[in-house]
């Protein structure tokens, strides 16, 4: 079993690899899906800017899925850290 720490260092290394991609929608699901290590780590700081950036994307992109779903839900989800 991996630690938090090494699936952080993981989660760092994927939004690295779909930012090289250039392809945003995949980079807000990155964005979003990778915030939940941080959430069960308990820092907040790292949940709510990357939630802040998949909510930036998704406006620019117009993918409310982005926008209005998930990207709130893990800055609502910052208060129980």
């Amino acid at each position: 079993m991996r630690t938090l720490d090494q699936a952080v260092s993981i989660n760092d290394a994927m939004v690295a690899n779909t930012r090289a991609l250039k392809y945003p929608f995949m980079l807000g699901f990155a964005l979003t899906f990778g915030a939940l290590g941080f959430y069960f780590r308990g820092d907040a700081s790292v949940l709510e800017a990357k939630a802040d950036e998949a909510i930036a994307l998704g406006r620019g992109i117009q993918a409310p899925n982005l926008c209005r779903g998930v990207g709130p839900y893990h800055q609502r989800t910052r208060k129980f850290t």
